[in-house]
C-alpha cells in the first residue's frame, strides 16, 4: 500500500526518531490529546502538511488542513470506522 500511495500521491514514510517530535510536542500545551500532539509535532518538524479533521489542530496548526469538498474528505473518514461482518 504504501507504494500505491507514493506513485499515485507522491506520500512518504519517515524513518525519523521519536526524540525531535517527542520533545516538540511537550511544547504544544493547546492539545489535550497526547496523540494530537505527537502528530502535530512530527508535522511541525517534518516542515509537512498535516491532513485532519480535528478542528482544533486546524486552528493551532497552519500546516494543517481539511477540505471536506475535496474527494476523499469527511465521508472516507466515517468508512474507517469497524463494521459488523
Amino acid at each position: 500500500m504504501p507504494a500505491a500511495l507514493r506513485q499515485e500521491i507522491g506520500i512518504e514514510v519517515t524513518d525519523g526518531s521519536v526524540v525531535e517530535p517527542g520533545q516538540a510536542a511537550a511544547d504544544l500545551t493547546w492539545a489535550r490529546d497526547p496523540f494530537d500532539r505527537l502528530i502535530s509535532a512530527h508535522a511541525i518538524v517534518a516542515s509537512a502538511p498535516l491532513v485532519t479533521a480535528e478542528e482544533t489542530i486546524r486552528e493551532h496548526l497552519p500546516v494543517a488542513v481539511w477540505d471536506k469538498d475535496y474527494p476523499g474528505g469527511p465521508e472516507p473518514v466515517a468508512a474507517l470506522t469497524a463494521s459488523p461482518t
